[in-house]
């Protein structure tokens, strides 16, 4: 199967326009006959509908995800119940604030000094996604989840998902993966009400 390539940050992503059966065909003015008794009006061919395999409705994956992801408020809670005044609290209160480029180079600056901090890390991953790099956002938060056995694994888990879903603008095999382990009966997960819902409005 080829896969199909990644949604690039600076390219916008083109809403696709539904289409209708009845729109395949140019509208005609109906035939008007003669003036004349017994003149008899010639019957045009007309070619039939070509057949199409695209769904009349076509979901935009990216639009969905977009619409639906929001930034975890245990991420922005903490720092605003601890009143911190730090380069991390700020970041992460830019991010908050919309200003996600400039929260990037605070959490890089971070993350130069201290590669373990979680929190950069995972605020980082945040500021990736709304800037639209999700290659890097998916990354970052494949790394949180492989390396942490911390409560919040189902948030990376549930992040990892949109941004593997948002970075090729389609429900591709990765996904349905994540899907699956989210969605599996033991499993218990935070976001299994979540990832239901969302897999049913892009199927």
């Amino acid at each position: 199967m080829k896969t199909p390539a990644p949604v690039k940050a600076d390219s916008p992503v083109v809403p696709e326009v539904e289409t209708r059966q009845n729109e395949l065909l140019p509208e005609t003015e109906p035939a008007t006959p003669p003036e004349g008794p017994g003149r008899a009006v010639p019957q045009l061919p007309v070619d039939p509908p070509e057949e199409t395999s695209q769904p009349i409705f076509a979901v935009n994956v990216l639009d969905t995800v977009r619409s639906i992801y929001r930034l975890p408020s245990g991420l922005v809670r903490t720092v605003t119940m601890s009143q911190d005044s730090s380069k991390l609290a700020q970041a992460i209160t830019s991010l908050a604030a919309g200003k996600a480029k400039e929260a990037e180079k605070m959490l890089k600056e971070i993350l130069r000094t201290s590669p373990g901090n979680f929190q950069a890390k995972n605020a980082l991953a945040h500021a990736y996604f709304v800037l639209g790099d999700f290659a890097a956002s998916k990354r970052g938060f494949q790394q949180l989840r492989e390396s942490s056995q911390s409560p919040n694994r189902d948030d990376y888990e549930w992040y990892l998902l949109l941004a593997t879903l948002a970075e090729y603008n389609e429900l591709n095999p990765a996904a349905e993966q994540l899907f699956d382990q989210l969605l599996e009966p033991g499993a218990f997960h935070n976001y299994q009400g979540a990832a239901k819902n969302l897999l049913d409005r892009i199927q």
